[in-house]
């Protein structure tokens, strides 16, 4: 991004442009973000119009203001699977999508912050920059005082809500002032995220001066979208980052790519803990090609065309995350309701293992905290065990054989009480691990998700490598090893196209690693699954059922954070399409194959 190019125009003269697109203009901007397709161009440039005048319909904007226009792709996981978390740093493998998120915004000189959004879903709403839940009262100066604090604003969210449940029952607050209260007080809505990000910019994280928070004021802003929401595009952190390109445009904050990205913290106030990989590729997409990157700092290591004949789609599993009904029988025999309990308990899991190593193998001790120091995370990463990391072996066997080492001191289970105890010098960084959420009663399943995240790291260069030399057998095969490091359940199909549940156990016992430390070469860190518990029954029932009908030309992996959504399918593209009618007849809506496009930019002519 470098830079940030813009224009600013009236919303009348930004129609005129559009009106007489190939006269010129902002013809070259529109060439560069959607390719030279007259189709795609004149699909796009309608979107804009119709937003445009939705804009001077509104009597909140002004039509003869200065406006900018922008856009911001989905991110779609092409592979790998929840290493972009503390404690691992891991390399994934994502894409910028063709869905994406329009808008307009005008500056205003007061604090307040106005929202709009052509889908009806999302309602009108607005609030102050100096709000109590939006200008933190604390010194907020790193993401664990941060964490805490988001914790604070939730705890207090949900004090207001018993208390004004009490006061309606008593009478004292009647139906209409208590529905309307409820819903600002409990609801996760649209401007929960939009309020995550102007209350970290009001932080002191990366901003000791406090210069981007003199520079702050409101604006008005208005949004189209076409990322469907559950599916695992990131569609919050889309408008995430939709919302950081206004702050950066209207008030000149002058954000790099790197500072842009790192705004993503901003989503653990809504609980989402969305990783920065997210928005580090709807940033940084490039056109035509996928991703690998690195998490902490978010970078790119490598890019490739994706393989000719090869198509890359989701298919919607029915079960949207937060339903805890539908969730995992497993973890519903744990007690378990609330699906953002499993996401901040095994989003920690990383960071506890590597802990857990530092404190045991004084020998990879400095490695670790090398990298740590250097990505400004203070748990240390899982990625230093890979060949591109901090810890220098003689040969890939001898790599191999220290992971094995290494795992089979980790415990299988471990609880909060025992990890402390264990470990007192990591007090301060494993108690604000566990302020997130409360501990698993049966203790932290570590040693299958440090498994899980190192071989994932590795199996991320091996897609890369499949890809650029356009090895579909191997993608295919990598994208099976890693659903089953997040099954739960596997199922088997008769002729009649019944499915039947066999035994799946995933646990690593210590005799596991002693025979895989015997015979290394039979046994590549990158073919052992590993275990990280995000997916649930039914989603394991589709992937099997693309594996059982269209195995030879296809496989499919839950995608992005799991615990429902949707799942990524990758196919020949010869057999995209029947794929999608056959799943559409099971009743599994779906979205075309994704293009490759590039990353989010404010108009420019």
């Amino acid at each position: 991004m470098g830079k940030m190019m813009e224009t600013k125009l009236t919303i009348s003269e930004w129609e005129h442009m559009f009106q007489n697109f190939q006269a010129g203009g902002v013809m070259d901007w529109l060439r560069k973000n959607y390719g030279d397709s007259k189709a795609r161009i004149l699909e796009r440039v309608c979107n804009f119009k119709k937003l445009l005048a939705e804009a001077k319909r509104d009597a909140v904007f002004d039509s003869s203001a200065k406006t900018i226009i922008g856009r911001t792709p989905c991110r779609a996981r092409v592979f790998g699977g929840h290493t972009d978390f503390k404690g691992c740093g891991g390399y994934l493998i994502n894409l910028a999508g063709n869905l994406e998120m329009i808008y307009l915004a005008q500056k205003r000189k007061d604090r307040k912050v106005i929202l709009r959004n052509m889908n009806p879903e999302f309602k009108a709403c607005e609030f102050s920059l100096d709000d109590w839940d939006v200008k933190p009262a604390d010194e907020i100066i790193t993401t664990e005082d941060w964490d805490r604090w988001c914790t604070d604003v939730e705890k207090r969210k949900k004090q207001e809500f018993t208390e004004l449940l009490k006061k309606h029952k008593a009478g004292s607050v009647p139906g209409g002032e208590f529905n309307e209260k409820w819903r600002n007080l409990r609801e996760k809505n649209w401007q929960e995220f939009v309020k995550g990000l102007a209350a970290f910019l009001q932080t002191e994280i990366g901003d000791p001066g406090g210069a981007i928070r003199k520079k702050l004021n409101g604006f008005k802003a208005l949004f189209w979208s076409e990322i469907p929401m559950g599916w695992g595009l990131s569609s919050s952190s889309a408008l995430v980052m939709c919302i950081a390109q206004i702050f950066n445009t209207l008030f000149h904050l002058d954000l790099t790519e790197n500072e842009m990205v790192n705004l993503g913290y901003c989503e653990h106030y809504n609980g989402t803990r969305g990783g920065m990989n997210d928005h580090a590729s709807i940033i940084k997409g490039i056109s035509g090609r996928i991703l690998l990157m690195r998490s902490f700092p978010e970078e790119i290591v490598e890019s490739a065309k994706f393989p000719k004949g090869v198509s890359l789609f989701l298919v919607d599993s029915g079960v949207k995350r937060s339903q805890a009904p539908e969730m995992s029988e497993k973890f519903k025999r744990e007690g378990i309701k609330d699906s953002a309990v499993i996401l901040a308990r095994t989003g920690i899991g990383y960071a506890l293992a590597s802990l857990w190593i530092r404190h045991h193998f004084p020998e990879y001790r400095e490695s670790l905290e090398l990298s740590a120091e250097q990505s400004n995370d203070a748990y240390g990463l899982l990625r230093e065990f890979n060949k591109t990391g901090q810890i220098n072996f003689n040969s890939e066997n001898k790599r191999t054989e220290a992971i094995y080492r290494v795992l089979k001191k980790i415990p299988k289970r471990i609880t909060k009480d025992e990890l402390l105890s264990e470990m007192p010098e990591f007090k301060e960084e494993l108690e604000a691990l566990f302020v997130t959420h409360p501990a698993p009663a049966g203790g932290y399943r570590l040693r299958g998700m440090a498994l899980y995240g190192i071989a994932e790291n590795k199996r991320g260069f091996e897609y890369i490598k499949c890809a650029a030399s356009g090895d579909f057998e191997g993608m295919k095969e990598l994208m099976r090893i890693s659903h089953n490091g997040d099954r739960v359940a596997r199922y088997e199909f008769d002729d009649q196209g019944n499915p039947t549940e066999k035994p799946f156990n995933s646990r690593i016992t210590d005799e596991d690693l002693d025979i895989w430390m015997n015979n290394l070469e039979q046994n590549p860190v990158w073919q052992k699954p590993g275990f990280f518990e995000r997916s649930i029954e039914r989603v394991d029932l589709l992937c099997d059922l693309i594996d059982n009908y269209f195995g030879e030309a296809a496989t499919a992996r839950i995608s992005a954070a799991g615990l429902g959504g949707a799942v990524t399918v990758l196919a020949k593209s010869d057999y995209a399409e029947k794929i999608r009618g056959f799943l559409l007849k099971k009743g599994y809506e779906s979205i075309p194959p994704l293009i490759p496009s590039p990353g989010a930019s404010i108009a420019a002519v």
